[in-house]
């Protein structure tokens, strides 16, 4: 017997912000943009402002040149009604994150706004 899903948009936020976590940590950024972002998504970076799916695909583009093959540590995660706020770090074997911060607007089971704040650091070659 097939189990019936929910529509996407019948989502509760939190249910977008774990999916959005989830699919993030697995580098499955298109079925991301599909599942939990709005396809008119705005995100506000200190790295400059992007609008729609393909300004989302620039950001992640940039994150992944500076932090490549980088892991994740989501250190704090708050949430006040449909806002969402994110802590994270990253580490590469070229860079790390000490400082990611992320907010998040959620409506109507997509994610509308994202606010992303980050510092990278390259690692120095401690050569003998």
């Amino acid at each position: 017997m097939k189990m019936e899903t929910k529509n996407l948009s019948e989502r509760s936020a939190n249910e977008v912000f774990e999916n959005h976590l989830k699919l993030a940590q697995e580098g499955k950024l298109e079925e991301d943009l599909r599942n939990n972002y709005a396809e008119d998504i705005v995100l506000l970076t200190n790295y400059g402002t992007f609008h729609g799916y393909e300004g989302t695909k620039e950001a992640a583009e940039l994150l992944n040149n500076q932090l490549p093959k980088g892991t994740y540590d989501y250190k704090l995660k708050l949430y006040h009604k449909k806002i969402y706020f994110l802590h994270w770090t990253g580490d590469s074997e070229e860079s790390y994150i000490l400082d990611g911060a992320d907010s998040y607007l959620i409506e109507k089971g997509k994610i509308k706004i994202q606010t992303i704040f980050y510092t990278f650091h390259r690692k120095i070659d401690k050569k003998v």
